[in-house]
């Protein structure tokens, strides 16, 4: 939601430059309006200051008009600045009321009398008495004054959008567009009439002119899981913007998008429109959003796959599709059968954890665990229960392809929200054996692949905790290349205590393109001892194939088995989902 706010009126400070004088000692002196200030100046919370070096442009009254640049270096006396010449050459006669003064005085052209607003802005971090402002760089928000003596109070030709992002990345630079196609930068007029002062942009196309760019400098600016850093973008006054769309670049080349609703969205002169916070998470551009990066050979003709960020999770209450946030997150439950009080999983929603035995049309947990085909096409939704097999898919064949298969039917919404996108591995048949391909058959098959844990910092290295550590199945992409510092060892080993990582060493791990697939258990509508709706250990992934009228084929693993990719289970049995996305051939 967009809400106007005023700023605090303040007056700016400075005092005289050394590196300009006049015989007389004349100068201006200069108070702002309320606003954030952009080009030299910065921001300290919700008041603006003048930074040293701030230069003015300052045309007088006489025929012909003179123009000179005045500078100061920002200290305050009275509640006012002191600007004094930039140069030698200003002496007594250029003091001709009435002036007109531009600020910053680069953005002012005394031969066509325009205004221009820079197409690049720059994020700036203002240190002042050990506190750390979000701030703006040079040249960016444009200031104007009329006075018939040498006491000049600026006003605002412009006003502020603040965009407050959370997230872990480095920003290298952010890419605003106006969703209503208006011009947010170029050469303009400017008409000071009446009280208040008009810019008014050149008409005419000019490619580009719809987005501005906020550089983030050559160290970039890390964002905060926790606390926002706001970026101040200058937009013209008197603009709506009809919405926005964002696209942020990280350090690394990931990006990121985002755009609001069509929406009103007027931009006021002298006010900051404020957003809320928005969560950033980058993707690397060459994988599709939402994607490890990482390829996956899965047949002889060398069809490539990615995985999906995470396990896929449901929400009943929203009808909510979502990945994983992280690879081994997973839902479990708060007790695991014959174990009263073993809780599994981590996934909360609003402070209470979530639980795959409490599935229902209207459950607003998450759940992760799916009886098979239940896409919710065609009435097969992810929330049955039905203990009968026949319910499931189409009752018959396969769900490769099919709406029934989760990924092609719903939109992900942090995979794209597209559907018919993603998709289920096969298994069985027809030469299409994906996962067994996989596994066994594309180049290097044995050495990319591994049992492994996530570990907490409680965890110990020689046993194997279901309630401290999360256990999963590693794939590593075909051109694996091991992080420096890093440990790998392939194969089954000492099962899930053959890997360790922490959530840290898992990042590296998974920046380099590695899947883990956790052992997020299972849940039977009834088990075979007449137990209903139970939730038990093991790992088990479906797949889109059929094994016969009543199963489904999953691929499963163990802690003492390496890898069944031709288990047959009862379709209504609930399993774990990890879409993939097919990826365009890489050219030789």
């Amino acid at each position: 939601m967009i809400c106007m706010a005023a700023l605090l009126v303040m007056a700016m400070s400075c005092k005289k430059n050394e590196e300009g004088t006049n015989a007389d000692g004349k100068g201006f002196r200069a108070s702002m309006e309320a606003q954030t200030g952009d080009s030299k100046t910065h921001l300290e919370g919700s008041s603006v200051k003048w930074d040293s070096g701030d230069a003015i442009r300052v045309v007088n009254g006489a025929t012909p008009a003179a123009c000179f640049d005045f500078t100061t270096d920002a200290v305050e006396k009275d509640g006012c600045v002191e600007f004094t010449p930039s140069s030698q050459d200003v002496d007594d006669s250029f003091f001709q009321p009435s002036y007109t003064a531009y600020y910053p005085a680069d953005k002012y052209d005394p031969e066509t009398g325009k205004v221009t607003l820079p197409a690049t802005q720059t994020y700036v971090k203002v240190n002042k008495d050990d506190s750390n402002y979000d701030s703006f760089g040079k040249g960016c928000n444009p200031m104007i004054a009329k006075s018939e003596t040498e006491q000049l109070s600026f006003k605002h030709l412009c006003g502020i959008l603040a965009l407050p992002l959370t997230g872990t990345c480095t920003v290298a630079s952010i890419k605003l567009t106006a969703i209503n196609n208006v011009k947010l930068w170029g050469e303009g007029t400017v008409d000071y009439s009446g009280n208040d002062p008009v810019l008014t942009l050149d008409a005419g196309s000019r490619t580009g002119a719809n987005s501005i760019t906020m550089n983030c400098g050559t160290d970039g600016v890390t964002l905060s899981a926790t606390a926002a850093t706001t970026f101040y973008f200058v937009i013209p006054a008197g603009v709506n913007l009809g919405g926005i769309s964002v696209e942020l670049t990280d350090k690394a080349g990931n990006v990121w998008n985002n755009s609001t609703p069509a929406m009103t969205m007027l931009i006021e002169r002298k006010k900051v429109a404020s957003m809320a916070a928005i969560a950033v998470e980058t993707h690397n551009p060459n994988f599709p959003i939402g994607a490890i990066p990482g390829r996956f050979t899965i047949n002889a003709n060398k069809d490539q796959v990615c995985f999906s960020r995470g396990n896929l999770q449901y929400q009943a209450s929203t009808n909510t599709w979502r990945f994983a946030e992280h690879q081994y997150d997973f839902v479990g439950a708060q007790d695991l059968f014959n174990q009263i009080n073993k809780k599994v999983g981590n996934v909360f929603e609003d402070g209470v954890q979530c639980d795959n035995r409490f599935t229902s049309a209207t459950y607003s947990g998450w759940i992760d665990l799916f009886c098979w085909g239940t896409s919710g096409y065609n009435n097969k939704y992810p929330y049955m229960t039905s203990t009968n097999n026949y319910n499931y898919g189409d009752g018959d064949n396969n769900i490769s392809g099919t709406e029934y298969d989760w990924g092609k039917h719903n939109a992900i919404s942090n995979g794209g929200n597209t559907p018919n996108t993603w998709r289920t591995l096969t298994c069985l048949g027809n030469g299409q054996e994906e996962w067994y391909y996989l596994i066994y058959l594309r180049p290097n098959a044995g050495n990319l692949w591994a049992k492994g844990r996530i570990i907490s910092e409680n965890s110990t290295t020689w046993t194997y905790d279901i309630e401290k550590d999360i256990a999963g199945f590693i794939l590593l992409p075909d051109s694996w290349v091991k992080p420096d510092g890093i440990k790998f060892v392939a194969g089954q080993g000492s099962g899930y205590l053959t890997n360790s990582y922490s959530p840290e060493d898992w990042a590296v791990m998974e920046a380099a393109g590695a899947v883990f697939l956790p052992d997020a258990g299972h849940r039977y509508n009834v088990d075979a001892s007449g137990n209903a709706n139970v939730y038990y250990d093991g790992a088990g992934y479906w797949t889109s194939t059929a094994y016969s009228d009543e199963n489904a084929t999953i691929f499963t693993f163990g802690n003492g088995g390496a890898m069944h990719s031709y288990n047959g289970l009862p379709r209504s049995d609930g399993y774990s989902v990890r879409l993939v996305q097919d990826l365009p051939k890489q050219t030789p």
